[in-house]
């Protein structure tokens, strides 16, 4: 298809195929205009093994090429696949205009995916020749995934003049170099691999002569995607109302746009509709995918829906869900991935529908167990694998952000408390015999546990509760997240984290966090009762990282134990970037952490503020008989930094040790000081110690340094004390 014009041109390509052509610039459908806009829409069709043909080094667009004073390409409930291009095997948009232009590539229920370039971008490329345009892609329950630059995966690339802007919404894709905008709901974003290309896409893949791994493609011509997959449970339903495209956005039950603020409720006994109406306006709703298979599902009760071009057929499963005085429970009884069919839930199934619930404000979300799913005694196991269908690390979708949210183990019928194991099937680390001895596992599957918001979100609220439950053995290099939270991840603006009954273990991370990882714009409060952090191995924050404005933990009848770090901090790192950075033990033991440089138990740093650190004790009531239950640090190792036991520093420092044991730690660097206690100041550094035992530490720096083997306190202006 072919439309030039000086003016305005438009292309229209509903119910069709462009299959097998080849050209130089937009083999299926090439759209240019001279002084005005070029809009593509495909709806319904099939855009498939299409060629731009090289004329020297040049050959543009194989699928759609459009290119204006403002360009906009709408491909709505369609497939391309297979095309081939020097650059943009798929979409190339282009804006022309000199000042403030548009170019915009709108993916409505569509999959794009096995497209591939040579230069730019497989799948989307979409640029502006000026500063001032505005580019913007948005993905709404699609699929793009897949596409490939040469052998690297190529899947969506902005221009680098201009404004960008990539809004997603229920949609999965693999590579951008523009991260989604704040609009962005439940985003599904996969390296590209073998494995995830099974986890998304029916029929597997193939492998061409570069040895990139491809979706096949069906005899229809379509993509289709995997019953037991991701692009099974994370979509919504889609409609146009005039000439806007919306979505169902479930965590707030509204219809949502991306091209104006315009916003209704959804109405699930509207049939027709689904309430998308305003003032007369033609609405219709896509309930159909490309080939004329139902998307909408009545008996899932509206709670997932299929993504991309087409979508599976058959009945599928209503998810458990309960509800008291308004907080909904969602119920786990399965081990397993994702099965649309088999009438039970799962974990990660569970997540989903969490996220696509719609509570009164101020209620809870919470996943519960079901009896089913502790078939032999009150302990039962997650078990995340590397092979398995829609596997890997489990995701806090951001429709849960500004809740509260809840995974609780429960308890059984006999009152028990109940413990739910969730580990990666072959762990980061493992504990040697029966020592306190953790070792690297070379066999580790490279993804964490759990993750919490992504590298680019700083604008959403987090609170979340975890209860009995157990993370176990993730391992992550520099592609996840940079490499952080080998157990978990967590990053938003304001966080709040609490951990009972719980443990955090045998997990690695290439950099920060080998445990846990949380960072925080603004605050950030991390709360652990009855939990352990044990054998977990990062960069900053071996066991714990926590980053934040104004940094508070707080540890209540808790164990950090035998954790390593290969910078700051072997058991808890804790700072605080503009406020004060605040840490409290009630009854709990720092023992046998180590790390490179400072603080082998714990560093507590404030930037702009005090670093105040609490060490007391608990008293437990076992029939009458009450037990105190010191904290204890002790056994930590700091080699070329100072603080072995605790190292604190900020503009004060102030640290309170009551009813507590600081012993046997160790710094081993030259120009270390403070085995027990290290505390440096600005203003002022106040330690003050209450019927306390600090004793065999030792420092090993000489000459200025080595001093105070178990209390060094110091500060800038002279006002170091220590206080017995």
């Amino acid at each position: 298809m072919y439309a030039v014009g000086t003016d305005s041109v438009s292309i229209f390509l509903h119910d069709s195929i462009l299959k097998d052509n080849k050209a130089t610039l937009g083999s299926a459908i090439y759209s240019y205009s001279e002084n005005g806009l070029s809009k593509v829409e495909v709806e319904n069709s099939l855009i498939i093994n299409n060629q731009a043909i090289t004329t020297i080094d040049y050959s543009v667009g194989a699928g759609i090429y459009s290119k204006g004073l403002d360009s906009e390409v709408n491909v709505v409930n369609s497939t391309i696949v297979g095309n081939s291009a020097n650059t943009a095997g798929a979409i190339y948009s282009q804006s022309t205009r000199i000042d403030n232009g548009f170019s915009r590539v709108n993916v409505i229920s569509s999959t794009i995916a096995g497209n591939t370039d040579n230069i730019t971008s497989g799948g989307i490329y979409a640029h502006a020749t000026s500063s001032t345009s505005e580019v913007t892609v948005s993905l709404v329950n699609s699929i793009v995934y897949g596409n490939y630059t040469g052998n690297k995966s190529s899947d969506i690339v902005f221009g680098e003049d201009s404004t960008n802007t990539l809004n997603v919404a229920y949609s999965i894709y693999g590579t951008s170099n523009a991260d989604p905008s704040q609009d962005s709901i439940d985003v599904s974003q996969f390296s590209t691999t073998k494995t995830n290309i099974h986890n998304i896409f029916a029929n597997d893949s193939v492998i061409d002569e570069m040895e990139r791994w491809l979706p096949k493609i069906a005899d229809t011509g379509s993509v289709n995607i995997r019953k037991g997959g991701e692009a099974a449970i994370h979509g919504t339903l889609t409609g146009k109302l005039g000439n806007d495209y919306y979505f169902f956005n479930m965590s707030n039950g509204q219809w949502m746009s991306y091209s104006n603020d315009y916003t209704v409720a959804f109405n699930e006994n509207d049939a027709v509709s689904f309430g998308l109406a305003k003032d007369g306006q033609a609405s219709f709703i896509y309930k159909e995918d490309q080939f004329g298979h139902d998307r909408v599902h009545a008996e899932t009760g509206y709670k997932y829906f299929n993504v991309g071009a087409t979508s599976l057929t058959g009945t599928f499963d209503a998810p458990t869900i309960t509800y008291e005085d308004g907080n909904a429970f969602v119920w786990v009884d399965l081990d397993g991935s994702i099965d649309i069919t088999d009438g039970r839930t799962t974990l990660r199934e569970a997540l989903v529908y969490l996220a696509n619930l719609n509570l009164e404000d101020g209620k809870t979300y919470t996943i519960r167990f079901a009896e089913a799913f502790f078939p032999i005694s009150t302990s039962s196991t997650v078990t995340l694998t590397n092979s398995r269908g829609s596997d890997g690390e489990l995701v806090l979708s951001n429709g849960l952000a500004g809740k509260k949210v809840v995974i609780d183990a429960g308890k059984n019928q006999n009152d028990l408390d109940q413990t739910v194991i969730i580990q990666v099937e072959n762990v980061g680390r493992k504990r040697v015999g029966e020592t306190e001895v953790w070792e690297d596992q070379t066999n580790a599957d490279p993804f964490r546990v759990f993750r919490v918001g992504a590298t680019y979100d700083t604008w959403s609220d987090w609170d979340v509760s975890l209860t009995g439950i157990i993370l176990h053995g993730g391992a992550v290099s520099a592609d996840h997240e940079g490499g952080a939270g080998g157990a978990m991840y967590v990053h938003g603006a304001n966080v709040a984290l609490s951990f009972t009954r719980s443990v955090i273990q045998g997990s690695l991370a290439q950099h920060h966090g080998g445990g846990l990882y949380v960072l925080a714009e603004n605050i950030s409060n991390l709360a652990f009762d009855n939990t352990t952090v044990i054998g977990n191995k990062g960069g900053d924050g071996g066991g714990i990282y926590h980053r934040a404005k104004q940094a508070t933990i707080t540890l209540n009848d808790s164990s950090i134990l035998s954790n390593t770090s290969s910078s700051f901090g072997g058991g808890v790192y804790n700072y605080s970037t503009n406020g004060d950075a605040v840490l409290s033990l009630a009854g709990t033991n720092v023992l046998l952490n180590s790390a490179n440089l400072d603080g082998g138990g714990i560093y507590n740093v404030s930037d702009t503020g005090a670093s105040r650190i609490t060490l007391n004790s608990t008293i437990n009531n076992a029939d009458e008989n009450y037990l105190i239950k010191h904290s204890i640090v002790s056994g930590n190792i700091s080699q070329e930094g100072s603080g072995a036991g605790i190292y604190s520093r900020g503009l004060t420092s102030n640290l309170n040790i009551k009813d507590s044991w600081i012993y046997s730690n160790a710094t081993y660097g030259t120009e270390s000081s403070g085995g027990g206690i290290y505390s440096t100041a600005v203003s002022s550094s106040v330690v003050t110690v209450e019927n306390s035992n600090i004793f065999k530490n030792v420092t090993s720096g000489f000459n200025d340094y080595g001093a105070g083997s178990a209390i060094y306190s110091y500060s800038e202006n002279n006002e170091g004390l220590v206080n017995p």
